[in-house]
């Protein structure tokens, strides 16, 4: 069962104009991951240059959704609830260098068949309203930005369960950009009080 919880107000007001919102679904890794991913980042960023993320801001983008106004933000949360969530076992392999974006990527298998389950079950529901990039989907933790070139960079895998499916807001504070959390959906299973 899907426990959600609103993390920041996302409800649209009838008869407001409110600005789109930059979104995006993730997968978050939690705290000692995210530490190891921003140590391998800081290490591979002496060897290639470019900029570093942030350790706030590492996740797994599950789908990338774009600029939406309130009431398609009220739909897609609508939506994702129904889909069906369970824990998500990530593995992260290798170092991979995207020329065309200049990024340096921590990249799981893309056949990883739950995590493309997970991926299909989300873009099903919302692809009727949405006008998604029609790209394969590739699991991936991008650690630097702006890399011009690549040296081959070894990394020791790297596994977590991801428990929670967290809806993103891409936010730009000056120069840089943060992501602020908006829903989340928890497959973690509920805890039973002893009496």
């Amino acid at each position: 069962m899907n426990h959600r919880r609103a993390v920041q107000r996302v409800r649209s007001q009838p008869g407001q104009r409110q600005p789109s919102r930059r979104v995006f679904l993730a997968l978050v890794p939690p705290e000692p991951v995210r530490e190891r991913l921003h140590r391998l980042a800081r290490w591979s960023q002496h060897r290639v240059g470019g900029r570093l993320v942030p350790a706030d801001n590492l996740h797994l983008t599950l789908l990338f959704l774009g600029e939406l106004d309130a009431p398609m933000l009220d739909y897609v949360i609508r939506r994702v609830d129904e889909v069906p969530l369970a824990p998500q076992p990530i593995a992260l392999q290798r170092l991979d260098y995207w020329p065309r974006a200049q990024i340096l990527c921590a990249v799981g298998d893309p056949a990883a068949v739950p995590l493309q389950e997970l991926h299909k079950g989300v873009r099903d529901r919302v692809k009727r309203a949405i006008r998604l990039e029609q790209r394969p989907f590739t699991p991936h933790v991008t650690l630097l930005r702006k890399v011009s070139e690549l040296a081959a960079l070894p990394m020791e895998p790297l596994s977590w369960q991801a428990e929670e499916l967290t809806l993103l807001e891409s936010v730009r504070d000056g120069a840089a950009v943060r992501y602020l959390s908006l829903e989340c959906w928890s497959v973690a299973p509920a805890r039973l009080s002893s009496r």
